[in-house]
């Protein structure tokens, strides 16, 4: 008997080893928060923590929290104006995946902003991510959504965006959209004279030459048609990894997941389900879905035997799905209307809204102000009823001149080099920082921020497996990386409400 409990024991203590080498390997090649991992890691040693981080992946396709307009964030601690003295506003956005909160800030900028002299002021985005697949992804979103109107509509503008944005597989004429814009967006990141000349608004100077290499070769994977990527495959490949023995019940896990963890009713079941096991989040027309979306391809780094070997697949959520960032939240509250208990509208015509007036806004400069049909059925497409003006001198451009605007894509380095560089010392009038990003505000970063600047950073109320004991704990730490920072906590935050918590610099 006791030579039996010694085997138990001793076994009990190999499977701890090997969840804590497993944790460690997570943290060197997963992009979900160390914060958040290390907060789990404190509980009693079981697979929830290898769990969680390999149903959020590897890398970040889009974020866990609704897009926000940084302008107004700024303008509400009334510490810092948002018509600087400057003449510029300056952004940093870290880590957030996508660029939702670029697209929102943006427009709100492009109707509502004008200095003193009715002039309006320029506006620099710097973003950092980890990875430049992601960084590439942010290239083609910005250009569609800059897409001139006389190329584009505005209604296929928003499906294309979507489309590509949070569905594994897509239409033929997007993959063809997607091959014809990767073709040009190449000769952009390969040459800076073709990129000032027609995309002057975007800087990808500060990235290092590998980098844009590796941006590169993502848009020459795009363009091709040559080369395996079955995303069916891989999305079933995910989801036995992260299921497990409860693969075979996957409908019940995810419709488990949706009644008592997802609160956001706004997304429907069936929505949610069908992502959960098809990686498909809009299909807004009536046509075939049938081809791998290549620009949710990402590599990863796998050990095997004596050596390092990089694997192409799909490495990212499949838990949390992409409907948080548009879909979840908006300024036109008729769209959450509820009739017998129930949402009429759902996750997909608030992401279809919230799209079709950010990139409205942006274009014309105009509010949107088209109301919302409550007598349609839930996920039906309403028509946008849109003017074109000819203008063939607009209609030759790559996209459209947007006077102001600037887009500064950085190196992850740059975190490190924020007390370093003199282009960083009191640059940012404001930050946003992903739950992924977190730990890189440090002392060393304070520099890099003016006089009473605004930091934003992503709470964790959207992640399903995290406990209210685990978001609070995760509150907690991150007030103590910012304290560390000399930023100062601002109102009295809620780790289940709020989206983001608010500090400010001194």
């Amino acid at each position: 008997c006791c030579c039996l409990l010694l085997f138990v024991q001793l076994l009990l203590l190999f499977g701890q080893l090997l969840l804590l080498l497993l944790l460690s390997f997570l943290l060197i090649n997963f992009s979900f928060s160390s914060t958040i991992i290390s907060i789990m890691a404190g509980q009693p040693i079981n697979n929830a923590v290898a769990e969680l981080v390999e149903g959020m992946g590897t890398i970040s396709w889009w974020g866990i929290s609704p897009a926000v307009d940084i302008l107004q964030q700024i303008k509400k601690q009334s510490r810092s104006s948002v018509n600087s003295d400057s003449g510029r506003i300056d952004i940093l956005l870290c880590g957030c995946g996508d660029i939702r909160h670029l697209l929102r800030t943006l427009a709100v900028f492009r109707t509502n902003h004008l200095q003193h002299d009715g002039s309006t002021p320029e506006l620099h985005f710097w973003i950092v991510e980890q990875n430049m697949e992601q960084i590439a992804r942010h290239i083609l979103f910005l250009s569609l959504a800059l897409e001139p109107k006389q190329k584009l509509g505005l209604e296929e503008k928003v499906h294309l965006f979507l489309e590509l944005y949070g569905n594994a597989h897509i239409r033929a004429r997007t993959a063809e959209y997607l091959s014809e814009k990767s073709k040009k967006l190449i000769d952009l990141v390969t040459d800076p004279d073709t990129l000032k000349e027609k995309f002057k608004g975007l800087d990808i100077s500060p990235l290092k030459y590998r980098e844009r290499d590796d941006i590169q070769s993502a848009l020459e994977f795009w363009k091709s048609k040559k080369g395996n990527f079955n995303m069916e495959e891989l999305w079933e490949y995910r989801n036995r990894i992260y299921l497990k023995q409860r693969y075979d019940s996957r409908i019940n896990v995810a419709d488990w997941d949706y009644q008592f963890k997802l609160e956001q009713k706004i997304i429907h079941l069936k929505q949610y389900t069908k992502w959960r096991l098809t990686g498909m989040a809009f299909d807004l027309r009536e046509a075939s879905y049938d081809i791998p979306n290549r620009t949710l391809a990402s590599c990863r780094i796998f050990k095997e035997k004596s050596s390092s070997v990089e694997k192409r697949g799909y490495w990212g959520d499949i838990i949390l799905s992409p409907y948080i960032t548009f879909g979840v939240e908006s300024e036109e509250k008729s769209l959450f209307t509820v009739q017998n208990k129930q949402h009429i509208k759902t996750a997909v015509d608030v992401s279809q809204y919230n799209l079709t007036s950010y990139l409205h806004q942006i274009i014309t400069q105009t509010p949107y102000t088209v109301a919302v049909d409550l007598s349609l059925n839930p996920g039906a497409v309403q028509e946008i009823v849109e003017e074109v003006e000819e203008d063939e001198e607009q209609k030759d451009n790559f996209v459209e001149a947007i006077d102001g605007l600037f887009v500064h894509m950085l190196p992850l380095s740059a975190m490190t080099d924020m007390n370093k560089k003199a282009l960083y010392k009191e640059r940012f009038d404001a930050a946003f920082f992903s739950h992924s990003m977190a730990q890189h505000i440090t002392p060393d970063t304070t520099v890099a921020f003016k006089k009473n600047a605004t930091l934003l950073i992503e709470s964790a109320k959207f992640v399903l497996d995290l406990k209210k004991e685990h978001k609070e704990a995760y509150m907690n730490k991150i007030t103590e990386i910012a304290k560390l920072a000399s930023a100062t906590p601002v109102g009295n935050p809620n780790p289940n409400e709020d989206n983001f918590f608010t500090f400010i610099f001194p």
